[in-house]
């Protein structure tokens, strides 16, 4: 196994050129498009970023999750795998992980038109769908506040740091949809 190692984004397009034959022919006739997606989508990697590649597909075979997150020559590389209608519902319509979707839209590698045709969506009802997500992660806001503030009050200081960052990023969260709008990075 080897360690992480520095990138550019030369080398990504490279790893990415080599990538597709091997998509292609693992999901043959079931292929539709390619595309990238975070910073590498945006031009905005950098030595040690990740890529994300999101395959899609006519049907997401039932029979495996094709969901990879590998680490080849030091670089992690992710690929997903979905349907149009899949990719929208899941990261472009307010979901319960909009708000990590970024905001840059897919970045095209194969089919630039279908491509270009996803990041033309724009979700319907923002307003009331961003305050439903809020409505069902207070909870868990809430829950994890309550949690600090006893372990201030009881003055039990081994677990405060790992209860304030959860503390912190459920508040992160809540603030994207009360914002209506998605994390550019994570």
């Amino acid at each position: 196994m080897k360690g992480i190692k520095s990138y550019n984004h030369n080398e990504r397009e490279k790893i990415v050129q080599k990538l597709i034959p091997l998509i292609k022919d693992k999901f043959r006739e079931n292929f539709v498009a390619l595309a990238a997606d975070g910073s590498f989508a945006r031009g905005e990697d950098v030595d040690y970023s990740d890529l994300e590649l999101i395959v899609f597909v006519h049907k997401i075979p039932k029979d495996t999750n094709w969901n990879i997150g590998k680490i080849i020559d030091g670089l992690l590389i992710e690929i997903v795998v979905e349907t149009k209608k899949s990719y929208i519902k899941k990261y472009l319509d307010i979901s319960d992980v909009w708000y990590a979707s970024g905001t840059g839209g897919l970045f095209p590698i194969v089919n630039k038109y279908f491509i270009d045709e996803i990041n033309t969506f724009q979700p319907a009802n923002v307003e009331i769908k961003t305050l439903k997500q809020i409505q069902k992660k207070w909870n868990s806001f809430q829950e994890i506040t309550a949690k600090l503030l006893n372990n201030i009050k009881q003055n039990n200081k081994d677990g405060i740091a790992l209860i304030f960052s959860d503390m912190f990023n459920e508040l992160l969260v809540l603030l994207a949809y009360l914002n209506r709008k998605p994390y550019k990075t994570l």
